[in-house]
């Protein structure tokens, strides 16, 4: 008599996974427990204002010295500060050091963050500074802009 292979069999772990997933009374691990259970889910609603600065509009408008300023256009400018907000509130919730949002707190110096993205003219560079106004309200200013032609300096907020 010919011995037959044995058939691969569904691993019960992948399974027992899958099912869980769908189970709403299931205790699944988490970021912070082995055993949790989900309870609810809830999204805020916040509302960010784009402001831009008298400086910002002359160098759209008029350049400096040196010309006009090509390539800092309002549209693309708001288009990164949107993109960078998700990005900036995450880094400042997992590096203690890293604060960009300014409570106008007597003696406390403003802090400004600059945006910057490769562009078909060079590197844009967007001086902001991001204000919280009240709870679900917040506000940023574009302060300057300038593209510049050439590799960019490597940036870390890890220092």
């Amino acid at each position: 008599m010919e011995q037959r292979k044995p058939r691969k069999r569904i691993p019960l772990k992948k399974v027992t996974e899958k099912i869980l997933l769908h189970d709403p009374l299931s205790l699944m691990a988490n970021k912070a427990s082995i055993q949790a259970r989900k309870a609810a889910e809830h999204q805020e609603l916040v509302l960010i204002e784009i402001w831009f600065d008298k400086h910002y509009y002359n160098r759209y408008q008029h350049g400096d010295e040196s010309g006009k300023r090509n390539g800092i256009d309002p549209d693309l400018v708001k288009e990164i500060i949107i993109q960078s907000i998700s990005w900036l509130i995450s880094c400042s919730g997992r590096y203690k050091f890293f604060r960009f949002l300014n409570a106008d707190k007597e003696n406390d110096p403003y802090h400004r963050i600059v945006l910057q993205k490769n562009t078909k003219e060079g590197l844009l560079n967007i001086v902001t500074e991001f204000h919280w106004i009240t709870l679900r309200r917040y506000e940023v200013t574009v302060k300057t802009a300038m593209v510049t032609v050439g590799s960019p300096k490597k940036l870390s907020i890890l220092g």
